[in-house]
């Protein structure tokens, strides 16, 4: 793998470094939050992850297999459909009945493998 390193008057990386207020407030306003957030979202997607195979004690459980992704489809699904719109906290309401579909998903398949006899 190749690395391009830019240099300029003020040394190595210095392209890199806001050159003025304009630069300085994307650099902290816009550029920064926005990867913080997409640390924070993987973290909590290998946190969830982790979880589902720790719950159901199988190391290939994950929201495909387990049909999570299709309950949060279905939420969302029927909250576009009912015509219903609102927001909470600048959260989308499709957002929460997503969650809500994924939990029922989740639920729904925990109650199945609890019934029936020989399933762990």
């Amino acid at each position: 793998m190749a690395v391009a390193v830019m240099l300029g008057p003020r040394g190595a990386l210095s392209s890199l470094l806001p050159r003025n207020e304009l630069e300085s407030r994307i650099v902290t306003q816009v550029r920064l939050p926005r990867v913080t957030l997409g640390f924070l979202a993987g973290a909590a997607l290998a946190t969830a992850g982790m979880a589902f195979q720790a719950l159901f004690r199988n190391a290939l459980a994950t929201p495909y297999t387990l049909g999570v992704s299709s309950g949060a489809s279905l939420g969302a699904a029927l909250y576009v459909y009912s015509g219903i719109t609102g927001s909470v906290a600048g959260i989308p309401g499709h957002a929460f009945a997503a969650l809500a579909g994924a939990a029922g998903a989740i639920a729904l398949v925990y109650v199945i493998a609890y019934a029936a006899v020989g399933f762990s």
